[in-house]
């Protein structure tokens, strides 16, 4: 793919390859993930269940930093609002701490 990135502001290092982070157009991704062997799949989505992810988030994450908690997240599957703080794991996936999550009874 020969997408630009439409910012050139560096927002930090990759967790798995150590490349630039940009952001493109609907996600935040390394530049390896454009390039033409794609050795690298490290993106973050601009929004993630209906919750804006923006610069300063993916830069905190990107600093090895757990965001504060977000509040517009809404589930896909019964469009019930939910809160989150996230933070990046291992391979650079995202990682979702959840608020008071309350626990179900075993049935």
């Amino acid at each position: 793919s020969n997408e630009e990135a439409i910012s050139n502001v560096l927002l930090g290092l990759c967790p798995n390859c150590r490349g630039r982070v940009f952001e493109w157009s609907q996600r935040y991704a390394c530049e390896n993930v454009q390039s033409a062997n794609r050795k690298c799949d490290f993106r973050i989505a601009t929004s993630i269940h209906q919750q804006p992810i923006d610069v300063d988030t993916v830069t905190a994450l990107l600093r090895g930093e757990r965001t504060p908690v977000l509040t517009g997240f809404r589930s896909p599957r019964n469009q019930r609002r939910y809160q989150a703080a996230l933070s990046l794991g291992p391979q650079g996936k995202l990682q979702f701490h959840f608020k008071d999550k309350p626990r179900q009874p075993a049935k």
